[in-house]
């Protein structure tokens, strides 16, 4: 399997990326790309070892960055990981379903949290209103 990769490493272990210039988007644009083709070649050849790899690939499109307000590439990542699950049996890879299932509610956590944390902005800002009469 050709992995995209950055120079001789893996996209996923170069730190620099020259090749992006330099830019994090592409470099998950890339390793969003890697993931995929090691999910399908897990998939349509039942290699675990590659499906293993996509999930490391996942886990850090799913690193959060503070540059981003929304909940948009957590809500994808639930969905991605939902459709892992439909492949990710107990019988065939126990291991992968747990911790797909795992980093599935790590996500929704991180929603939740993220929900939590803009009503509590906003009553404070009510309140505020409130306070000063407006």
């Amino acid at each position: 399997m050709a992995h995209l990769s950055c120079g001789n490493r893996p996209l996923a272990r170069c730190p620099n990326q020259p090749c992006c210039g330099g830019h994090p988007d592409a470099r998950l644009d890339y390793l969003d790309e890697e993931g995929s083709a090691l999910y399908r070649q897990g998939d349509e050849r039942g290699d675990n070892g590659a499906l293993t790899e996509a999930s490391v690939r996942f886990r850090v499109l799913l690193t959060p960055r503070p540059r981003e307000s929304g909940t948009a590439r957590l809500e994808e990542a639930v969905a991605t990981y939902r459709a892992a699950l439909q492949e990710f049996t107990r019988d065939r890879v126990p291991l992968q379903r747990a911790m797909s299932t795992g980093n599935q509610g790590a996500c929704r956590g991180q929603i939740t949290h993220h929900h939590a944390l803009i009503t509590r902005e906003d009553s404070a800002f009510e309140t505020s209103k409130i306070r000063c009469g407006l």
